[in-house]
């Protein structure tokens, strides 16, 4: 063979053999990022706690104050509601501080501003509120806690539709506009502890709870539900898929109702702190597949169907 003809394969087999070794260095430089960013996105996010106490100039509790917490954009992550001791508390993913708030309560006036919550921390967020010069005066010489007369343990399909787009399950709607449903800590309530669907009681499958509580475990800061919430757990910013409210849409939901500890009328077994729950004409629940659509044409005029 020629002396030029060799040299010149020799030249091409070179040539094909690095570039060969560029792209197999490329694409495992490649699958190595891919897989340090999936491991990386697929952890589970840091969390912090944001505690909010309402009260007035005199310093009484102030219950049913609306607190929207934003992100640095301006999007509604959700609405917290004060407890009838003026007091609320919810987890908030660590990459949304800082939160911009707005408080509202009939009868004072607006108040806003921003707060930071670092991760795996808890923070109090303290609201003093000013009257209104509309608003009735709460009596002089003494601090009167502002509440109702009777506590609101109702929630119907309309106020939730108001609620925002936030709100995509029962446990969304009672934890932004109803919290007290949940368990009325300021009565001395536990968690609700029986839940009734449409006429029926649902009993949770053992792992499952009603009321998820967020746990903050030393070190991590990451959020669980490995528990059913007591009195003085901070609720959980999402209910799972193994809890039985977060399987309920909140669009397929009519009515709901609580019956506190303390409710001395009859309401059978099992009637007593308990939620019951009445969904739209043309859906029902089961355990462990949700709310469904059973009948379209019944759930669409009903707006069950979005």
């Amino acid at each position: 063979m020629d002396a030029h003809v060799v040299a010149r394969t020799l030249v091409n087999r070179t040539l094909v053999n690095r570039t060969l070794a560029t792209l197999i260095i490329a694409s495992l430089v490649g699958t190595t990022a891919a897989r340090a960013t999936s491991a990386q996105s697929s952890g589970p996010p840091a969390t912090a706690v944001l505690r909010i106490r309402a009260a007035d100039e005199k310093g009484a509790s102030v219950d049913g104050e609306s607190v929207e917490l934003r992100n640095a954009r301006g999007t509604l992550l959700l609405t917290v509601t004060t407890r009838m001791d003026g007091r609320a508390a919810v987890a908030i993913p660590g990459d949304t501080t800082p939160l911009r708030y707005t408080a509202r309560r009939e009868g004072f006036a607006a108040s806003s501003g921003v707060v930071r919550v670092p991760r795996r921390d808890t923070v109090t967020l303290e609201l003093r509120l000013k009257r209104s010069s509309s608003a009735p005066d709460a009596g002089r010489g003494s601090a009167t806690r502002v509440r109702p007369l009777a506590p609101n343990y109702d929630l119907a399909a309309a106020e939730i539709a108001r609620g925002g787009l936030y709100i995509l399950d029962a446990y969304d709607a009672l934890r932004d506009l109803r919290p007290s449903m949940l368990g009325d800590e300021s009565r001395q309530c536990p968690a609700v502890q029986n839940l009734w669907v449409n006429g029926e009681q649902q009993v949770p499958a053992p792992g499952e709870q009603l009321v998820p509580a967020h746990v903050m475990l030393a070190g991590d800061g990451d959020e669980k539900s490995a528990r059913p919430a007591g009195r003085g757990d901070v609720l959980a910013f999402r209910a799972t898929a193994k809890d039985p409210l977060g399987r309920i849409r909140a669009v397929h939901v009519e009515t709901m109702h609580y019956v506190s500890c303390w409710d001395r009328s009859d309401k059978g077994a099992h009637g007593e702190n308990a939620l019951f729950i009445t969904l739209k004409p043309g859906v029902r629940f089961e355990m462990k597949r949700g709310s469904f659509v059973a009948d379209s044409a019944a759930a669409r005029r009903a707006h069950a169907i979005p």
